[in-house]
């Protein structure tokens, strides 16, 4: 299944089960409902590593300048979460 340009990175979410991917040629991070094998959103993000904490519900991703915190809620939205206003890119 397409996810992105030049996938590097794959995590999962055992709790909510959903897959999350970094794509280094597009610049984004797919995320993908692991129960119906479909992509249902992406964010751009400039990362190559990823892992998720389904305790916390945040993803983390990591490139060579920095890190980037993103949040995974119950409620299926993603969005940025150093101090930036969330905003959903699926539901």
């Amino acid at each position: 299944m397409p996810t992105g340009n030049n996938p590097f990175a794959v995590c999962v979410d055992p709790v909510s089960n959903l897959v999350f991917v970094t794509n280094k040629g597009d610049s984004t991070v797919a995320v993908v409902d692991g129960k119906t094998n479909t992509k249902t959103g992406s964010v751009t993000v400039s990362s190559n590593f990823i892992d998720v904490n389904p305790i916390t519900k945040l993803l983390y991703t990591s490139d060579d300048s920095g890190a980037t915190s993103f949040t995974s809620s119950p409620n299926r939205k993603v969005g940025l979460r150093l101090g930036q206003q969330a905003a959903p890119i699926w539901m």
